[in-house]
């Protein structure tokens, strides 16, 4: 058991190794390597604020919360009526036999 431990560790040991010295020789591209990584994480994880998944339940919940209000009808009726009842008439402010410059 012990001894294929030491195997793991010595194999890790040597392909971390490998990756360094890749890393030391190429720094250019592990530099772009890893700015890319760092921008595709950061898109994936931007596109889940962009597009939330939908929760059904808490949308529900939401919509039982909000307080509709309602007009009364009675009240409704009664200023209909009152406004119907009067008899308005209006002067205009103008002459009725002005001539307006912006019809043709």
């Amino acid at each position: 058991m012990k001894n294929d431990t030491e195997k793991i560790v010595n194999s890790l040991k040597a392909a971390l190794r490998k990756l360094i010295d890749f890393a030391k020789n190429r720094k250019y591209t592990t530099v772009f390597i890893i700015s890319g990584l760092i921008l595709m994480a950061t898109l994936f994880k931007s596109r889940t604020y962009l597009n939330p998944p939908v929760n059904q339940e808490r949308y529900e919940e939401g919509k039982l919360q909000i307080n509709y209000e309602t007009l009364d009808q009675e009240i409704i009726d009664q200023i209909s009526s009152t406004l119907d009842d009067k008899n308005i008439d209006v002067d205009p402010i103008f002459d009725e036999d002005r001539e307006n410059p912006f019809s043709e």
